[in-house]
């Protein structure tokens, strides 16, 4: 098969992106208990600051935030994982078929990792939400395949 230059950049851009995404999320997963929740509650205090500035009488949880982040991180790679695989085999149905199993993966071992780390655990429900989180991400990148496919997303529009 013949790829072009503007595929091939693309084809290694969602490849080392995706690399590089796998990387963060099994570092983050790598965190001890006390730094893990240092870095969440930095994150609370900055969201419940923006809520308190624009007047909203609302704070956020160290736990909302927790659940979030993995639905997010694994969100980012279901989509990444899907732009990096259409690259190498544009038939949908297989690509359909190994984005899952890759972020699944992921989620499995990202959950395995934490049972190394100093006061962390392997979650079932975190592992459930990490694959809902990837299933997200992948949803959205095959409306944004279709949707580029029918012109909606043109160059210069």
């Amino acid at each position: 098969m013949s790829v072009n230059k503007s595929t091939n950049k693309k084809r290694i851009f969602w490849t080392c992106f995706s690399v590089v995404w796998v990387l963060f999320i099994f570092l983050q997963s790598l965190l001890p208990a006390k730094a893990s929740s240092a870095e969440s509650g930095k994150i609370v205090e900055f969201l419940n600051l923006i809520c308190r500035s624009i007047g909203f009488d609302f704070s956020f949880s160290s736990h909302f935030v927790r659940k979030s982040a993995h639905f997010f991180e694994f969100a980012v790679l279901g989509f990444a994982l899907h732009s990096a695989l259409i690259r190498y085999e544009p038939k949908t149905l297989i690509t359909c078929i190994f984005t899952p199993l890759l972020y699944i993966a992921v989620a499995v071992s990202d959950e395995c990792f934490q049972l190394i780390s100093s006061g962390r655990a392997c979650s079932f429900s975190d592992m459930l939400l990490d694959i809902c989180g990837a299933t997200f991400g992948f949803v959205l990148a095959i409306i944004f395949c279709f949707l580029k496919s029918k012109g909606i997303f043109k160059r210069g529009a």
